[in-house]
């Protein structure tokens, strides 16, 4: 099933975010008003600022909600969450100085601002890129796995199996194979992890063990049985990711959209 700790993790991603948030505030109030890089000026009072940074803090945390910064990241590329960061607090901040503007609190300043905003993203970026190699160190070591069970053990199951295997890093662990038809012969058998039963027994099998995602790797004429292994899915919290068998024929990158008329 689906980790119930997945809320825990996004909570603490965000908490941890905010924490970062206002360290860079602090930085940014020292770098600007008590390392004497900058000419002296007066500024306004330490608590304005943290006022304004606990605002900014909350603007970031639901700009990063809304453009899915805090969804589970194993499948990421590291290159996407830098994106996301960055329009996280580039959008933050123009938010921020259009709500400043809206309040007339002009005296801010814009040297400040700018420290403030390079600091939020470099250190976020930085204590995420090493929270996810340490992820990745552990996963590889078999510690922190999602536990995958393939529906299908033809050409297609088979073959995301071995892809799968390519990638420890991921932490995904296959736990077996559902089909109606397949055996293994005596090879595959030491290369494959076992068949569990037919497509039948899905809900037996999702009842019995710790799954956190099922794949379907049916071909298309059994298009029929999706309706009931994805309701058995949903009922038992677990995901499902569908691969179809026209994968072959699919560009390098494609990209998939979902029409609202074929609901």
């Amino acid at each position: 099933m689906i980790r119930k700790n997945q809320g825990f993790l996004t909570k603490l991603y965000m908490l941890t975010d905010f924490a970062f948030i206002q360290l860079a505030f602090l930085l940014a109030w020292w770098v600007k008003f008590e390392s004497s890089w900058f000419p002296d000026e007066k500024p306004l009072s330490l608590e304005t600022y943290a006022i304004w940074s606990l605002v900014y803090g909350a603007i970031a945390l639901t700009v990063g909600i809304m453009i899915s910064l805090y969804s589970p990241k194993r499948k990421k590329r590291f290159a996407d969450e830098f994106m996301k960061i960055f329009q996280t607090h580039f959008i933050g901040m123009f938010i921020l100085l259009s709500f400043m503007f809206f309040v007339k609190q002009v005296d801010i300043s814009r040297w400040y601002l700018a420290i403030y905003m390079t600091l939020n993203v470099v250190l976020i970026i930085l204590y995420r890129f090493f929270l996810k190699k340490t992820l990745k160190h552990y996963r590889e070591k078999g510690y922190n796995r999602q536990f995958v069970l393939i529906v299908g053990a033809g050409t297609l199951g088979k073959r995301f199996f071995r892809n799968l295997k390519q990638y420890p890093e991921l932490g995904y662990e296959v736990i077996g194979f559902l089909d109606d038809y397949q055996q293994w012969s005596e090879q595959e058998a030491k290369r494959l992890k076992p068949i569990l039963g037919s497509v039948g027994d899905l809900q037996k099998v999702l009842d019995e063990k710790m799954i956190d995602e099922v794949v379907l790797a049916l071909p298309l004429d059994a298009h029929n049985k999706y309706p009931g292994i994805i309701a058995a899915c949903e009922k038992a919290g677990v995901r499902t990711l569908i691969i179809p068998d026209f994968f072959d024929y699919l560009p390098a990158r494609p990209m998939f959209d979902i029409l609202q008329v074929c609901r």
